[in-house]
């Protein structure tokens, strides 16, 4: 392949990524395509002469974010369908989901295969599962699909729970056979996972106005037995986050 046809593969590799998680970085995009990050100086010199990308500095991170230009949007159309709803701006990109996006862009380069089409999909994407109870992406190995929840700060104890009954309830309903819980400190994991270890949780829901509460029958809470192998053998826990 010669050096213009590899840029070209490159490039749109890139477009096809930003439309999945809405925005990227030169470590993130490097890493996903095996590259020495210290060795694209050209490339990227390219990416910015192309006027498909915008590059921008972010004080939350010490490297550009990349996002599609109106050009690049337009370009992206011949790519895929996602171009229609991609609508990111430098006003949009808030310093806290900066974080979180691109801890879960590096989890699914540790973990998916990275060849196009792409066989995961970013938390938005996943339209079959109910808005707020969608996992943070979702990947395909081994013929089956895995769950990803990328938890950078601790939740309250009812929003902990709500979170297993709904990957369960996830899981029931064939969206996936698996999820991993990823965690920036083996302090915060041990928490989740003192949770999830009770041999009962408590059935928890949100209200009408968001807030999580539990459930309560003829003045008692309601319980949720949690001892099923099933339910032990389809989470995990893991640490390991370079964005924090």
């Amino acid at each position: 392949m010669d050096k213009h046809a590899r840029f070209e593969e490159k490039r749109d590799f890139l477009i096809e990524w930003v439309l999945e998680f809405h925005y990227t970085t030169p470590r993130i995009l490097c890493s996903a395509l095996g590259l020495n990050r210290q060795h694209q100086s050209n490339f990227f010199a390219s990416l910015k002469k192309s006027g498909l990308f915008k590059f921008i500095r972010h004080p939350f991170i010490r490297e550009n974010v990349i996002i599609l230009s109106h050009q690049g949007r337009n370009y992206a159309f011949l790519l895929s369908e996602l171009a229609e709803s991609y609508s990111m701006t430098e006003s949009r990109i808030t310093g806290s989901n900066l974080i979180h996006n691109l801890n879960v862009q590096q989890a699914v380069i540790s973990r998916a295969d990275l060849s196009r089409p792409f066989n995961f999909r970013f938390d938005k994407h996943v339209t079959e599962i109910t808005k707020g109870k969608r996992p943070d992406a979702v990947y395909m190995k081994n013929g089956v699909w895995h769950a990803l929840e990328v938890e950078i700060t601790q939740k309250s104890r009812n929003r902990i729970y709500a979170g297993f009954l709904e990957q369960i309830e996830n899981m029931k309903s064939e969206h996936y056979e698996h999820v991993e819980y990823i965690f920036p400190s083996a302090s915060l994991m041990s928490r989740y996972q003192k949770r999830f270890n009770d041999d009962f949780w408590p059935v928890v829901y949100r209200d009408k106005t968001g807030k999580f509460k539990q459930q309560i029958r003829d003045g008692e809470l309601v319980m949720a037995d949690a001892r099923s192998d099933k339910i032990r053998q389809r989470f995990s826990f893991t640490t390991g986050m370079p964005y924090q």
